[in-house]
């Protein structure tokens, strides 16, 4: 899976042009299409004042388990 930020703009017929990166593989493929309403004309939400940051992909093996997030002590 791939995440790609790109911008469009809709046609008055409604269609849309997109062009990918040269790395993006010919063929069929999935999308998801993720639609975000624009603020009121001087009004802005909240999440587009918020920093975001990008880790990347996290470990396949990653765990959370309480026994690492405290350790043993205090039992």
């Amino acid at each position: 899976m791939r995440n790609l930020d790109l911008k469009l703009t809709v046609l008055p017929d409604r269609r849309a042009i997109v062009q990918l990166p040269e790395d993006f593989e010919p063929g069929e493929t999935e999308v998801t299409l993720i639609v975000r309403k624009r603020p009121a004309a001087g009004r802005s939400s909240i999440l587009d004042r918020l920093p975001s940051v990008d880790t990347g992909n996290w470990p396949a093996d990653l765990t959370f388990s309480r026994e690492q997030l405290y350790g043993d002590g205090d039992r």
